[in-house]
């Protein structure tokens, strides 16, 4: 699937990253591995979820 995002549909990023204190996995093929989780604080503008505009 393409990257279809535009310009201007994030319009702030806020400074305040923050990690989750809990333990989160990603898996493929019965393969586990730990992650981090967390991200800062942003605006989006325009959001697709599912179909098509």
């Amino acid at each position: 699937m393409a990257d279809v995002r535009r310009p201007g549909d994030q319009t702030m990023l806020v400074a305040d990253l923050a990690l989750d204190d809990g333990v989160a996995s990603c898996s493929k093929d019965g393969q586990y591995l730990d992650v981090g989780v967390g991200q800062p604080t942003i605006r989006i503008d325009a959001m697709m979820v599912g179909g098509a505009s």
